[in-house]
């Protein structure tokens, strides 16, 4: 019985060194040749990873950075145009004159 128990603490010992090494190895954005992606983040509305170079970055005040893929950059613009179209939604204009004579 006591075999057994070895065998298998030693087994679980060892699985557990094979995926954490694993884990190490395949971490998204590092490449050993250098030509990889480079750095990845998720984008911040779609939380689809990206490398960063293909993204938009946007710093907040709490020093937190927001990454936006271009998809979702482009499907903004486009809901905002069409919104600006059916008078859903005024001209950012408009609302920086209002603001401005405050």
């Amino acid at each position: 019985m006591g075999l057994i128990t070895w065998i298998i603490i030693l087994g679980g010992m060892s699985f557990m060194l094979w995926y954490g090494f694993n884990l190490l190895v395949r971490r998204p954005g590092i490449d050993a040749s250098g030509d990889g992606p480079g750095p990845v983040a998720a984008c911040h509305l779609c939380r689809r990873t990206f490398p960063i170079r293909y993204m938009v970055s946007r710093d907040k005040m709490a020093g937190f950075i927001n990454y936006f893929c271009g998809d979702c950059i482009e499907g903004l613009y486009n809901d905002y145009i069409g919104a600006q179209r059916d008078g859903t939604i005024s001209p950012i204009e408009k609302l920086r004159e209002g603001i401005s004579r405050n």
